[in-house]
């Protein structure tokens, strides 16, 4: 059969005809202009042939008279600069006309000529046998004519496969499934022109016909039935590629096979319910199931999917039964059973045990409070119950005796107690108890209330290693209130009480005091501090060196001789051990010469003004070093 389909504004119209001045010179050129124009106003006629089939191309070769004859017959197409077929008659009848066929087609192409109607036969179609052809016509007295026609090579799918839903290929019999899974099936065919439907369907009925094209050219349709039934038991499920009447559609079928698993339930015997079973009772589950065919194994699952299959103490498996004795709080949970068969495995729905118990105290809480006399504490106690109901009782022992509070808060499985220590004998071990309907709690919480203070002051001061700029104080450590201390101390500069220095220290009562003014009379106070305040200070009076001075000239400067560049550099890099960021004044010192730091130290100085802590030694140093490099 072939099939006419017009495309308006194709590649070509109808026929067309001119003169025949140039045959010979157009026997190998292509009027694509021509062509062009033509098919801006004609829509030439398409035609379809199965690829791997035979394609007709008709060519109308009819006389325009009856004294006229065919000289010479051209078959063209769209891209290819010489003719494909030629048919020379001008030297004899048409049908001994010298035929020609190009490469491109080799013994595949035949033009059938007639008097009424010739056809372009090309056998075993390939792909690139598509496209835009010509068919011109000259004619011994009459006007050259052309034909312009288009081929279409429908491409059918042939590669079809069904595929689960692990990826495998499946041929005949997909399963066996359980009832109430999913199946879920992929048909997967190769693209085709035009392109290919991909459907699914389940005898007459189409189940699905949605597709898509996958990066790889695949054209996939994807089914998923969500639940199987009994009803679904060797059903035929069919996927079908087509895209054209001419060819009968590709098809691939597979056959369902399902399995049915037993049906399983579980409950308790002699009565219980399972929300109300109580620790020491013994709880006996029984395993209810149909399965055709019998069961081949009975397991049961606790909680967490831990398998409880072989017998121990206090669990015993029986047949269709499992039995908890003496039951406790760890037994409370979710169990099932699972049932296997020839066919498959089902777990029955959990059932949930909830195994009332006394309180027993929470974990994690917090145990030790640290307070000073005259202190509030707030004592929270909380207990694990079922159910959580409870009734708290505290007491407190101390070395003054044992005694019950009776004032104290509580919410559900929770109580806070406030307790204020009067004196040293009122800390001790508080005590808290609970009970529910279940029964008394066996161990109680136990908090435990330590006395804890202010430090002592550090003990055993004293003032060594002097010199006209730094001092060393040592102390001992006094005692630390119970708790973790710091050291601290203040140094002030006298008459007028100036604070030159505060420095702390958070590992022993030991300070190295720098950069102190020469023949300065200072302050000294030292203590320590933990979180519940600080000691009293100890008080130190201290001074530093005064350097002796003589007079030369008007002028006055050190009796002692100047202070070399690389003295005062050495001086200058024991002394910064004491400092813990990279120092200005270091830097100074190394990349200068005393006249260049009478220049640059008073500029710097200002920077320095406004550093921290460390930095207070570089305050005083550079200026003062400067100095020492000229006369006072």
């Amino acid at each position: 059969m072939i099939l006419y389909v017009l495309r308006p504004f194709a590649n070509a119209s109808v026929r067309t005809a001119h003169n025949g001045d140039s045959l010979f010179s157009e026997l190998v050129i292509f009027i694509s202009g021509l062509s062009r124009l033509v098919s801006s106003v004609f829509a030439a006629p398409v035609y379809q042939a199965v690829l791997g089939e035979s394609a007709y191309i008709p060519c109308n070769i009819s006389l325009p008279s009856e004294e006229d004859s065919v000289s010479l017959v051209l078959w063209c197409k769209r891209g290819i600069n010489a003719p494909i077929i030629s048919m020379d008659s001008r030297r004899g009848p048409l049908k001994n006309a010298k035929r020609f066929t190009s490469e491109l087609l080799g013994q595949r192409a035949y033009f059938n000529v007639s008097e009424q109607q010739s056809v372009l036969i090309i056998n075993r179609v390939e792909k690139d046998d598509e496209g835009d052809y010509r068919c011109r016509v000259d004619f011994r007295y009459g006007r050259t004519l052309n034909d312009f026609m288009t081929l279409d090579v429908i491409v059918a799918s042939k590669d079809i496969t069904i595929l689960d839903d692990t990826n495998t290929p499946v041929y005949g019999k997909t399963g066996p499934y359980n009832e109430g899974s999913r199946l879920f099936l992929t048909c997967n065919s190769g693209t085709g022109n035009p392109p290919i439907l991909v459907t699914w369907w389940r005898n007459s009925v189409l189940l699905d016909s949605s597709f898509q094209i996958t990066e790889d050219q695949v054209v996939r349709n994807d089914f998923t039935l969500q639940e199987l039934t009994r009803k679904d038991l060797m059903a035929k499920f069919t996927c079908q590629a087509s895209n054209t009447n001419l060819t009968s559609p590709g098809v691939a079928s597979v056959i369902v096979d399902i399995n049915y698993k037993p049906k399983v339930s579980v409950t308790l015997k002699h009565g219980q319910v399972a929300q109300w079973v109580q620790t020491g009772d013994d709880v006996y589950f029984y395993c209810l199931y149909d399965s055709n065919p019998e069961a081949t194994k009975i397991e049961w699952q606790f909680w967490r999917g831990t398998l409880i299959n072989n017998p121990r103490s206090g669990i015993l498996v029986h047949d269709q039964s499992l039995i908890l004795e003496k039951v406790g709080r760890a037994q409370s949970g979710t169990y099932r059973c699972l049932v296997d068969n020839c066919e498959g495995r089902e777990d029955s729905e959990v059932l949930k045990l909830n195994i009332k118990y006394a309180p027993i105290c929470k974990e994690g809480q917090k145990t030790r409070y640290t307070l000073t006399v005259h202190e509030l504490a707030e004592v929270s106690c909380e207990v694990h119950a079922d159910p959580d109901n409870v009734t708290f009782t505290w007491s407190i022992n101390t070395s003054a005796g044992y005694k019950e509070l009776l004032t104290f808060h509580s919410v559900g499985p929770r109580s806070v107690v406030r307790y204020v220590p009067r004196d040293e004998k009122d800390f001790g071990i508080l005590t808290c108890k609970s009970h529910n309907v279940v029964g008394q709690q066996t161990e109680p919480c136990i908090y435990t209330l330590v006395a804890v203070g202010p430090p002592s002051p550090p003990e055993s001061c004293d003032v060594s290693n002097t010199t006209n700029s730094m001092l060393l104080v040592r102390c001992n450590h006094g005692d630390d209130g119970g708790l973790q201390q710091s050291f601290h101390i203040e140094v002030y500069l006298l008459p007028n009480k100036k604070l030159a220095a505060n420095l702390t220290n958070f590992n022993n009562p030991t300070f190295l005091l720098t950069f102190l003014p020469a023949g300065a009379r200072l302050i000294l106070l030292i203590y320590s501090s933990n979180s519940k305040g600080r000691s009293r200070p100890v008080t130190l009076m201290a001074h530093t060196l005064t350097p002796v001075l003589i007079q030369t000239n008007d002028q006055y400067q050190f009796s002692q001789r100047k202070t070399s560049y690389q003295e005062t550099k050495r001086w200058m890099r024991k002394s910064l051990d004491y400092c813990t960021d990279n120092p200005l004044g270091l830097s100074l010192i190394e990349t200068s010469r005393s006249k260049k730091l009478e220049n640059t130290i008073p500029k710097q100085h200002k920077e320095l003004v406004g550093a921290s802590l460390c930095h207070r030694c570089l305050k005083v140093y550079p200026v003062r070093e400067y100095k020492r490099y000229t006369q006072v």
